[in-house]
């Protein structure tokens, strides 16, 4: 299974960078936001930018791309 997901990266031009993820299991691609959101927490991280709700919404493609990889 391959899945798509984006983020912002302000040095980058343009600003979105976006990214593929892959893999054999497909159970990871649909997690639970509460297990995520269990694994961010016993991670004990302090972070400025990402969170659980960031984790979930990075895989939220823009309809341009939507096309581009129906298209294919």
């Amino acid at each position: 299974m391959v899945s798509f997901y984006q983020a912002a990266i302000p040095t980058y031009y343009g600003g979105i960078m976006t990214f593929a993820w892959a893999t054999d299991n497909d159970a990871l691609r649909h997690l639970s936001s509460e297990t995520i959101q269990a694994r961010f927490h016993a991670a004990g991280l302090k972070c400025r930018y990402y969170n659980p709700a960031i984790h979930a919404a990075a895989f939220a493609l823009p309809q341009y791309l939507h096309d581009a990889l129906s298209a294919q």
